[in-house]
């Protein structure tokens, strides 16, 4: 609701037309700043970030052509809750660790002068306890009979048996 103004410059219509939209920067701006700065990453980490911007694309609210002095930490709040159903903790610990330093871009190149990120709920979580599946005695106990009553293989053998015994137990 404030009114900026600010020189272009300029006295051709077209230069300071050309001029004022790359002042008013987008979201979509942003995001290929980011992944500019973020071209020296693992080839991993790229993928991890290509996926995550493709699903902003997907599921912004309002456009991925918003400008990002518009947006508001209740935009990414809400954004992220989005995410949240169906991502584990440490996933969405990456959402926001993208979240974050896309902004610290904008702040950085005075896109903004505050990031949005700053202010929104949750920015981290503790990540999860992997479940592993470990057999019961019972189960651990069929597992070494299968492979002693293997006659025809290499690691059909006692010492094989034995050794996984002595696993289970310790």
């Amino acid at each position: 609701g404030k009114r900026h103004e600010c020189s272009l410059k300029t006295m051709d219509r077209k230069i300071a037309e050309r001029r004022l939209r790359d002042w008013m920067r987008t979201l979509r701006g942003l995001l290929q700043k980011f992944v500019a700065a973020n071209q020296g990453k693992s080839a991993k980490t790229q993928a991890t970030n290509a996926s995550i911007i493709a699903g902003l694309h997907r599921t912004w609210s309002g456009g991925i052509d918003i400008e990002v002095r518009n947006i508001k930490p209740s935009h990414l709040d809400q954004w992220l809750a989005l995410q949240e159903k169906r991502l584990k903790n440490t996933s969405y610990n990456r959402y926001t660790g993208l979240l974050r330093q896309m902004f610290d871009i904008a702040v950085r190149d005075r896109i903004i002068a505050e990031s949005p990120f700053s202010k929104i709920s949750t920015r981290w979580k503790q990540p999860q306890e992997p479940v592993r599946l470990v057999p019961t005695a019972d189960q651990f106990q069929a597992i070494v009979n299968s492979i002693r009553s293997q006659r025809f293989t290499a690691h059909a053998n006692q010492d094989l048996s034995d050794f996984l015994l002595v696993l289970f137990i310790c």
